[in-house]
């Protein structure tokens, strides 16, 4: 690897270093987000991945729609030291995790508004980069502004993989690391907790749901409001609440 590493141009030496970042795969536009030089222009991140693809350094899938690259796990491992010796690791994680909010920021909208197909080819494939951005942002030295947002953003990832359990823990802290998180954040939060609560935890659901449709009515959001409106009901008829009175 050193070899091989020792051959590649200085850009093409930093994105491998930086591309280690990526859990399980990225796009060109992520790639391009995350590995662009500071206080300059992005690379020319096609090219420099076209070169690298050459190289047997990155792996580019493109059977579905849009390539996806990676790096074998050997690769990564390497490349992820060269990160850190670098000093990289700490700014890239938090880039990394941006990088996933600003991608999921359109997920909720778009859970309503796309076909069921087009939405998982966009946003499934992310779970691992998803999962280690919100590792980041409520551990220490990240970010929880970022989780916060991301973990309501992305309740719809965790939903339709059927990872309820894993998508309530980041909802779970979410919601108890507000901060100075918008209302429409916190809005966003409640109801995917309480959609994820769902059947299992019934009490919990609409409790969490209640709170989501007093903000989005205080916001004047119809389209959210009647959403959670609409999902509600199915948690009072599991409870028996017949009668929920006014909400």
């Amino acid at each position: 690897f050193d070899w091989s590493f020792d051959l590649l141009t200085e850009r093409e030496r930093v994105v491998v270093r930086r591309l280690a970042i990526f859990s399980n795969g990225f796009t060109l536009e992520a790639a391009s987000s995350v590995c662009a030089v500071e206080h300059g222009e992005p690379f020319a991140m096609l090219d420099i991945l076209s070169q690298l693809v050459d190289r047997s350094l990155v792996v580019a899938d493109t059977r579905n729609a849009g390539a996806r690259y990676r790096l074998l796990e050997t690769t990564r491992a390497f490349a992820r030291d060269k990160l850190a010796e670098a000093g990289e690791t700490a700014a890239l994680r938090k880039r990394h995790a941006q990088c996933m909010r600003d991608l999921f920021e359109s997920a909720a909208l778009d859970y309503l508004r796309l076909p069921d197909a087009q939405w998982r080819t966009l946003y499934l494939p992310e779970r691992d980069n998803v999962r280690a951005a919100l590792e980041w942002s409520f551990g220490a030295g990240g970010e929880t502004s970022l989780g916060v947002s991301l973990a309501g953003a992305s309740g719809a990832l965790w939903f339709e993989l059927s990872l309820q359990s894993e998508g309530r823990h980041w909802l779970e802290t979410a919601v108890a690391t507000f901060g100075e998180a918008s209302a429409g954040e916190r809005a966003c939060a409640w109801l995917w907790l309480g959609q994820l609560w769902g059947t299992a935890g019934p009490t919990r659901a609409a409790e969490a749901m209640e709170q989501a449709v007093a903000i989005y009515r205080s916001l004047g959001d119809g389209l959210l409001l009647g959403t959670t409106l609409f999902r509600l009901p199915r948690i009072w008829d599991f409870m028996g609440r017949f009668s929920p009175g006014a909400v």
